[in-house]
């Protein structure tokens, strides 16, 4: 008798960037994930997804937050957890 452990569901844009991580058998552990022109990371959050699977609703168990230079390379980093910024 075999037992499902874990179960992740993974959502792609066009351009092949993953923009979800969806945990189904547990709450507050999805994945958002947002980019720039250039592909890179500005954003990411861990929470329940909304009911479209594009965002985390509501204030997010944990955020973090990058800012890239024109030329793309890191201008700031930030951390929140439940709304409150921890690192920056």
């Amino acid at each position: 008798m075999s037992t499902i452990l874990e179960r992740l569901e993974y959502g792609f844009d066009r351009d092949s960037r993953r923009t979800r991580r969806r945990r189904a058998l547990t709450t507050r552990e999805d994945q958002a994930y947002g980019y720039d022109g250039l592909s890179q990371v500005v954003n990411a959050a861990r929470g329940n997804l909304n009911l479209n699977a594009t965002a985390i609703s509501g204030v997010p168990a944990e955020a973090q937050g990058w800012d890239y230079d024109p030329t793309g390379n890191w201008r700031g980093y930030e951390t929140k957890a439940n709304g409150s910024v921890v690192l920056d």
